[in-house]
């Protein structure tokens, strides 16, 4: 403790003798070992005078030692710190005053500020009550936290850089858990496209059968009736191939069994469709390999999978311009384009809506667009779109994973994604992808 520590001991061992009872020796004694306190001790008497200090007081409120002789006022200790900007920008003596009356409450008290040095400082005080109970000062203690307010700063950095990890790893996780489920998919799509396939075969080659069958024997009748002009000896065998006729409805045979040979032969050619679109939409790129390909025939893969139900809200127009073929990883872009289509269509609450699917050639590329007359992306959610798990269907009808793994997948094969929407006026998707997806697969 400074000799202007000492300034008033009076005051302080009779501040200090209302806190307990103390001997003479033993407030001597008390007094000197505060002054060894790391932590700033004042107190400050029913004028708001400053009667005792220590020197970790005036070390960690960096005043001058000068400014505490002659037992001054609190208040120049208030007009010190605001003139040097501690209490911020504002009217210096509004500060002193506003601070002054709190003081003159003498109501205990602990808050933290910091300093404009860049510490921080916790500061508590309780009132000194005199024989009758009335308060005739204050006690403050003065300690400086920086150090563990840093401390504090970085283990809330740090926690939140693990949660970011735990948030990504989430993530990971459920796009992990999500490809396997593509994955899946597509090997039980390869397999059903197999099995299918074989009996599409025999059925297709037995209607070529039963189609040349049925053209023999209208052949056959064509001769019959032609004898029938000619028969006459037996005519009750006549009259009853007439009403046999009749019966069969011979005419209505004639031009029906050949447009259901031809249905038949129509719904086999979907069936076909369908088979082929299995096909391509179970490249599985399970050696992560890049492949030369047509995006195209990616675009009218999804298509063909689209749901019946789905097709049923919106008419469908493609403009698919030749395309050049790039390297990239054909199965994945199909669940990206599949997803885009279903979302498109999802997007359609009254029917009839449109739904346009677009492909074009870039200098460096290649730009599918995706574009519906639907209900459109509020604001608030352009920029939450990608994002996992989130969604704006209803609970139970979406994970909000599609299109997060979508914008992943492109990202992976060093294409991009971006949305353009208005509440109302339908959303339209545009997909650019490089000529080589090398150089991102590599990455």
């Amino acid at each position: 403790m400074t000799d202007s520590g000492a300034a008033d001991t009076a005051s302080a061992e009779f501040a200090l003798a209302s806190v307990g009872k103390f001997s003479h020796l033993q407030l001597s004694d008390l007094i000197t070992a505060v002054g060894y306190l790391p932590i700033g001790l004042s107190i400050t008497d029913s004028d708001v005078r400053i009667s005792y200090w220590n020197d970790a007081f005036l070390k960690i409120l960096d005043l001058p030692e000068d400014l505490l002789l002659g037992h001054r006022s609190i208040a120049d200790v208030f007009r010190y710190n605001a003139a040097r900007g501690e209490y911020g920008p504002g009217d210096i003596e509004e500060m002193v005053n506003a601070r002054i009356a709190l003081v003159m409450r003498f109501e205990a008290h602990e808050f933290i500020r910091p300093s404009k040095g860049g510490r921080v400082i916790r500061v508590s005080g309780r009132p000194i009550l005199g024989a009758d109970g009335q308060p005739i000062g204050i006690v403050s203690l003065y300690q400086d936290i920086t150090v563990e307010k840093t401390y504090e700063r970085n283990l809330e950095a740090r926690n939140l850089d693990l949660e970011a990890v735990l948030l990504n790893l989430s993530q990971t996780q459920s796009k992990l858990i999500q490809s396997e489920k593509l994955a899946s998919v597509g090997q039980l799509a390869a397999g059903v496209a197999h099995e299918i396939n074989t009996p599409i075969g025999f059925v297709q080659s037995n209607l070529g059968s039963l189609e040349g069958y049925v053209g023999g024997m209208f052949r056959l009748l064509d001769a019959y009736e032609a004898l029938e002009q000619q028969v006459s000896s037996q005519p009750e065998l006549l009259v009853k191939a007439r009403e046999l006729k009749r019966e069969i409805d011979l005419a209505f045979l004639r031009e029906d069994v050949p447009a259901l040979v031809r249905e038949s032969r129509d719904g086999l050619t979907r069936v076909g469709q369908i088979v082929q679109a299995l096909r391509e939409f179970s490249q599985v790129d399970a050696s992560g390999g890049l492949q030369q390909w047509d995006v195209n025939r990616s675009l009218q893969a999804a298509i063909s999978l689209c749901p019946a139900s789905l097709l049923e809200r919106a008419k469908l127009v493609t403009d698919l311009q030749p395309l050049p073929l790039i390297e990239c990883m054909p199965g994945q872009l199909n669940h990206v384009f599949l997803s885009l289509l279903t979302n498109a269509f999802q997007a359609i609450d009254k029917p009839p809506g449109t739904v346009t699917v677009r492909s074009r050639e870039l200098p460096n590329g290649i730009c599918i667009e995706i574009a519906d007359t639907g209900t459109g992306i509020a604001p608030e959610n352009l920029k939450k779109l990608f994002d996992p798990f989130f969604t704006t269907k209803p609970v139970g009808q979406g994970a909000g994973l599609g299109l997060s793994l979508a914008y992943g997948i492109l990202r992976s094969q060093g294409g991009q994604i971006e949305v353009q929407s208005e509440p109302g006026q339908g959303a339209t998707f545009r997909v650019v992808l490089p000529q080589s997806a090398r150089g991102a697969a590599a990455e």
